[in-house]
């Protein structure tokens, strides 16, 4: 008899062929890859809430920013949990156009995992088979990594076992998902990763940056990395394979060309928060299409929920808007101080509730705009912003505060004004007069502090106008809060400046004024006639 042992895979027959007997053999299981993930890395710190949302979801969508750890969130989850049938992963590259796969190379490779030998085709029949090699598993987890679309990856969502996507925009088509967005590491974690505190910060706690700097601190322990990265900033968060800079890229690649121009622009933007108005200003844009590309750009994890840049991030901005010619910069910034200026002279004008609310959300901004303008050489422009700041602050808090009247006039004739005021003093002294109006409105944001150690310093390094312009602020600041004595020590110090003497005439009624309001407070009401006098007479002479 001959016997013949046949491998037919998973079929088993056995029977007779006219006189040959035929039996096969069971065939031996087919291979399988479900539990080849890689592991974790051994510098995993902190995440214990984002890996309790994890524990018990179906579909869950992790998002965040290039470097924020989506991944090693992931693979960490996944070594903390058994899932009993297995483990399936997947890196869609969606942000790389030369790496980027499809849910078909991606359910291909998942058939072959479960030990599927001939591969179908069409993307269709394979999502129906891989479904069905997993309905009767025990529960398994599925990592979509790296996607940029919800297209990519609907045709490998299952109903019974855990899929998570990470991504960096938030994906919110794919419904019935539980969206976690992950941001940077808490301050002790992030300190503990890199080693130190300082560092830490200057890595903006962006777990790509401080694994790098982490490794460039092995490699160079006695370099000063704090100063190389304030000099180079993203240049130098690079190691090996890993590179900020270079991750940044690929989420910017994928943005339109739209969104690009609005992107760089914004990081003309002063101020921590992000502002419609501001962006429209800057990107010549209607109100409408600023706050959906802001709404397109949060959904790209490339600005957060509350409007702001990460640091490294607006650094990233700053280098892309030095695509953008001088020329175009300069006009951009122009559009902004127009923009804010105009709203604020214009609310001022017909102060009420509505204004009140809207200059409280842009007061910081509004301050910072005006900081800007300075620093920039416009400074006729940051006098009048800083006046229509302090005279919101004088209606706010029912104190008069306004040096001069311009907020009647409207923008060009105010800015022409606040020139001629300005031109008619020394250029020194006309500088230290806008910083002096900027500072006010830093401190009655609840900065005091700030300007007490800029007067300090100023006086130890015999800064005579700008003793006399921070004096005055802190006046002003002191007779709001009816602090009469030490307004009165301010005002002092500020008329008793040499420097003062040759000031703006304007400045000077309004010292004089200042000092009369806190003397009368104090009950020393000769004494504040007479300053009213000279403020009168001085006003006399120059009308």
């Amino acid at each position: 008899m001959n016997e013949v042992h046949v491998n037919h895979g998973q079929v088993v027959q056995a029977g007779h062929i006219g006189s040959v007997h035929v039996t096969t053999a069971a065939a031996a299981m087919p291979l399988t890859a479900l539990d080849g993930l890689a592991p974790s890395s051994p510098l995993f710190v902190g995440r214990a809430g984002e890996l309790s949302a994890l524990a018990d979801a179906g579909l869950v969508v992790v998002s965040g920013l290039a470097g924020v750890g989506k991944t090693e969130l992931v693979l960490r989850h996944a070594e903390e949990h058994d899932f009993p049938g297995g483990r399936l992963f997947w890196n869609f590259h969606g942000y790389d156009d030369a790496r980027r796969t499809t849910a078909s190379d991606a359910l291909g490779s998942f058939l072959r995992a479960l030990g599927v030998v001939d591969v179908p085709a069409a993307e269709a029949d394979r999502a129906a088979l891989y479904r069905s090699q997993v309905a009767g598993r025990e529960r398994m987890l599925v990592v979509l990594d790296n996607a940029s679309t919800a297209a990519q990856v609907r045709p490998l969502l299952l109903a019974r076992h855990q899929v998570v996507v990470t991504s960096r925009h938030r994906l919110t088509g794919l419904d019935g998902a539980v969206f976690l967005d992950l941001g940077v590491l808490g301050e002790p974690e992030a300190t503990a990763l890199v080693g130190d505190a300082g560092l830490a910060r200057l890595c903006g706690r962006l777990p790509l940056a401080l694994s790098i700097m982490r490794a460039l601190r092995a490699s160079d322990p006695g370099n000063d990395w704090a100063g190389e990265f304030r000099e180079a900033r993203l240049s130098v968060l690079v190691n090996d394979d890993r590179d900020v800079r270079a991750a940044f890229d690929l989420s910017h690649q994928q943005l339109s060309p739209e969104q690009q121009r609005f992107f760089r622009l914004l990081a003309l933007h002063p101020g921590d928060t992000l502002t419609v108005d501001g962006a429209a200003a800057l990107a010549e844009l209607g109100p409408a299409v600023a706050k959906r590309l802001l709404r397109e750009l949060r959904t790209a994890s490339l600005v957060d929920h509350q409007n702001r840049f990460h640091d490294l991030i607006r650094a990233y901005a700053t280098e892309r808007a030095e695509a953008e010619p001088a020329a175009g910069r300069a006009a951009a910034e122009d559009r902004l101080i127009r923009a804010f200026g105009q709203r604020a002279l214009a609310t001022i004008t017909s102060f009420g509730e509505p204004g009140a609310v809207w200059f409280e959300e842009h007061v910081r901004t509004l301050t910072a705009v005006a900081a800007m303008a300075r620093e920039s050489g416009r400074t006729a422009e940051s006098v009048v912003l800083a006046w229509a700041l302090t005279d919101f602050i004088g209606l706010r808090t029912g104190v008069a505060t306004r040096p001069v009247n311009l907020t009647e006039t409207g923008w060009d004739s105010a800015v022409a004004r606040a020139a001629r005021l300005i031109g008619a003093s020394s250029e020194f002294i006309s500088s230290a007069h806008a910083r002096s109006h900027v500072s006010l409105t830093f401190h009655q944001v609840g900065l005091v502090a700030r300007t007490q150690a800029e007067l300090g310093l100023a006086s130890e390094h015999g800064d005579e106008a700008l003793v006399a312009a921070l004096s005055s602020v802190l006046g002003l600041v002191h007779l709001g809060l009816g602090d009469y004595a030490k307004a009165i020590a301010y005002y002092e110090v500020a008329l008793d400046t040499p420097a003062v003497v040759t000031s703006d005439p304007t400045y000077l009624v309004g010292l004089h004024s200042g000092m009369a309001d806190a003397l009368r407070g104090a009950g020393r009401h000769d004494e504040a006639a007479a300053h009213l006098l000279r403020a009168a007479e001085i006003t006399e002479r120059t009308s």
